[in-house]
């Protein structure tokens, strides 16, 4: 089975997927929310998989509020978890997530390395639609003026 047991493993899963679906619709309080109350849960089933992919899509989550280190340090903390045990969505959102604070933060070459290694794995997965998106973000990263220097006043 994915996660911890039922109705915990669930529930932590149905919030967890929430907060992505938040996320997606620009609503990052909610998203927050969400991802926040999926990591309690996972933490307490000791679950590493749900753990990492909550913090990655948490670090997305500071990525897109402009609070950029805090970003990073919640993929980092998701690679971390997700590494050893090769947990590819959840690699994959924490290296993405990276790269996005590398290229927000004026680091395009950065940004560039991650956005490669993620693409280099997306196509040993045969995953097209993550293949797609890393050549856009390559093509992002090496167009430096896109890059946002801005910093959120919040963080």
């Amino acid at each position: 089975m994915n996660g911890p047991g039922p109705p915990a493993g669930r529930h932590a899963r149905a919030l967890r997927n929430a907060g992505r679906a938040w996320l997606l619709l620009h609503e990052y309080v909610e998203a927050e929310r969400c991802l926040q109350q999926a990591l309690v849960y996972f933490r307490t089933a000791n679950d590493r998989v749900g753990q990492g992919s909550a913090l990655a899509s948490l670090g997305h989550v500071r990525v897109w509020t402009c609070c950029y280190q805090e970003g990073i340090d919640l993929a980092r903390r998701a690679l971390d978890l997700l590494t050893p045990i090769d947990n590819w969505p959840g690699y994959y959102i924490s290296l993405d997530t990276l790269a996005a604070a590398y290229l927000k933060t004026g680091r395009p070459g950065d940004a560039a390395e991650l956005w490669q290694q993620a693409h280099e794995m997306s196509l040993t997965r045969r995953d097209r639609e993550r293949v797609v998106r890393t050549i856009h973000n390559l093509g992002v990263a090496y167009q430096p003026s896109t890059a946002s220097t801005m910093r959120c006043a919040a963080c």
